[in-house]
Parts: C-alpha cells; sequence; structure tokens
C-alpha cells in the first residue's frame, strides 16, 4: 500500500464514479482540517504524511481508502472510509462505503496485545456524496473527543479483555 496526501491523489480513486468531485472535495478537506486542527491541539504530526487526510491505496483500483489519525502518548484518533470489498457495482448491485472512526489505546498490561478500542463509530453508505460527509462527521467528532480528553485519561481507561 502507498500512501498519498488528499491533495496530492485522486479522488476517484476512492469515488471512482465522482460526479460531483468538488462537493467531494471541499467534504474531504472538512475532515482533513480537523485531523489537522486535532493533531495540532495533541503536538503531533497529523496523519502519515503530514498532511491530515490521506490516500491508502495498492495498484488495485478496489484497494483505496481514505485515512487520517493523530496519535499521541499511545493514544490512536483515527477515521477510514474504505470501499466496501467485493463492492463493484453490477445489476441490482450498488457501490457501498465503510466508515470506521476509532479512540484506542496501545495496551500496557504484562501480555501486549496490541491496542484497546476505547470508542468506536462505524456507518455503511451507498452514495459517494453521504460517505465523504460521513467522514467529515467523524472526524468533527474525533477532533471533539480528542480535545473533551487529556490523553493520559483515554489511557486509564483501558481495560484487558
Amino acid at each position: 500500500m502507498e500512501t498519498t496526501a488528499l491533495a496530492a491523489g485522486d479522488v476517484r480513486w476512492v469515488f471512482p464514479d465522482a460526479e460531483s468531485p468538488g462537493e467531494l472535495l471541499a467534504l474531504l478537506g472538512q475532515a482533513s482540517t480537523r485531523i489537522e486542527k486535532l493533531a495540532e491541539r495533541l503536538g503531533v504530526r497529523p496523519g502519515w504524511t503530514g498532511s491530515g487526510l490521506e490516500f491508502h491505496h495498492g495498484h488495485v483500483e478496489a484497494e483505496a481508502s481514505l485515512f487520517g489519525c493523530a496519535e499521541v502518548v499511545d493514544v490512536s484518533f483515527v477515521v477510514a472510509l474504505d470501499r466496501g470489498r467485493g463492492s463493484e457495482p453490477g445489476p441490482g448491485v450498488a457501490r457501498r462505503w465503510e466508515l470506521d472512526a476509532t479512540v484506542s489505546v496501545r495496551c500496557d498490561h504484562v501480555a501486549d496485545c496490541g491496542t484497546h478500542t476505547i470508542e468506536r463509530k462505524t456507518a455503511s453508505f451507498d452514495a459517494e456524496l453521504h460517505a465523504a460527509r460521513g467522514l467529515a462527521e467523524a472526524a468533527a467528532w474525533l477532533l471533539e473527543r480528542g480535545i473533551a480528553e487529556a490523553p493520559d485519561s483515554w489511557r486509564g481507561r483501558s481495560v484487558e479483555d
């Protein structure tokens, strides 16, 4: 998988039938700005490229997704929008997008199991503008959650499964 900043990518990687790329880019820009604000508030770099929202894509068109994160002191605020696997449209089959936004913490138990999801929002969409709007709203939720509590308070909510 490759990572490309939103501004350097092609919205059609995730929305191949984009009829309103301008509207999509405006919504994606809102999501990116919110991730950047969260990262700034936490004093960290936004995303993997430092640009907020970014594309994760492979050589196969169907592998493209949008991703944004801000991570500090073993606390991760992450949002991702994926084209649903096997969702290539056909007769009677609509294209789908899957949204996942999480606040998670790195496990600090004796047997490190990876991460614990503390809060999560998920959604499924069958229209590109709804998916982009959902991504912008999820990024707003992450910004709100990241501002509402200090990173240490999230760490304190980690529980052993």
